[in-house]
């Protein structure tokens, strides 16, 4: 479990995930610089990824992407035990890199904002 901490400000109770020690894995943001051609494959190619990750067993774990069509970029966050597992899934998927780096992910954690998001990022432990 990735643990978090918790800070309040502005009326907003923010979480941010921290990734955990290096043997037990960590957050991990890829960024990926695409030609505008490449955007209509997008999908596909985020679904290849996502299937890699699942046929890694323990490994790597897809979690979420967003693309900036203004600036042809795409993020994706996996949660990882390194980031050469990372690299190994999207070269499974035939998905190319340009840069990979730990993430430290913030999000809204109200009670009106946890429940809307269910099931996305939200491993909240109980203590």
């Amino acid at each position: 479990m990735v643990p978090r901490t918790r800070a309040r400000g502005a009326g907003l109770n923010v979480a941010l995930v921290k990734p955990t020690t290096p043997e037990q894995g960590g957050l991990y943001l890829v960024e990926r610089y695409l030609a505008v051609a490449a955007a209509d494959g997008l999908p596909d190619a985020v679904a290849r990824v996502a299937g890699a990750c699942a046929a890694s067993g323990d490994q790597v774990r897809y979690l979420h992407s967003t693309y900036l069509p203004s600036e042809d970029t795409c993020f994706c966050l996996f949660e990882a035990v390194s980031t050469e597992a990372v690299q190994a899934v999207n070269a499974v998927a035939g998905f190319a890199i340009d840069r990979i780096t730990d993430a430290r992910v913030m999000f809204d954690a109200s009670p009106s904002s946890v429940s809307s998001n269910s099931g996305q990022l939200d491993r909240r432990d109980s203590s």
